[in-house]
């Protein structure tokens, strides 16, 4: 004779909540990111910009990640931006060129027009949060039927 526990039913419901409410908070921030990456994209400007500076990440196995700090020029005022991604090896060097977009009514708002930048985050959370929402409900309906 088995005995079957309610706990686990509740254990599953527990998870497959959490695991919805984390599917759709992904699913949110990609279509947010993804959104302000289209309107940079579609309405933005592009500008030339100089590598002035690389702030250091945290070092893993005697490798140190860094990002590129940037600073462009418009209407005459000098503005800086700093990459979100780190690498190892750096992508640039200080003194290097890239091209970023920047929003015309916000020129401090701008990314590097590059795939990373822009598409990555929304083309990774967006798959994500459709898993994760699809999960929790397997797991909520698995948990119920071995109740």
């Amino acid at each position: 004779m088995t005995v079957k526990s309610k706990s686990n039913g509740c254990v599953s419901v527990i998870m497959g909540i959490l695991m919805i409410l984390f599917g759709i908070g992904a699913g949110l921030y990609s279509l947010y990111s993804g959104y302000n990456s289209a309107n940079l994209f579609l309405n933005g400007s592009q500008v030339n910009a100089v590598v002035t500076d690389m702030v250091l990440g945290k070092s893993e196995n005697n490798h140190t990640p860094s990002s590129p700090v940037f600073e462009y020029i418009i209407n005459g005022k000098t503005y800086k931006y700093e990459s979100g991604y780190e690498s190892y090896p750096p992508r640039y060097k200080i003194g290097d060129h890239a091209t970023l977009i920047y929003d015309l009514q916000n020129p401090q708002n701008a990314k590097e027009n590059i795939f990373l930048e822009l598409w990555l985050l929304p083309m990774i959370m967006c798959p994500a949060s459709i898993v994760s929402i699809f999960a929790a409900i397997m797991i909520m309906v698995l948990g119920r039927r071995t109740q």
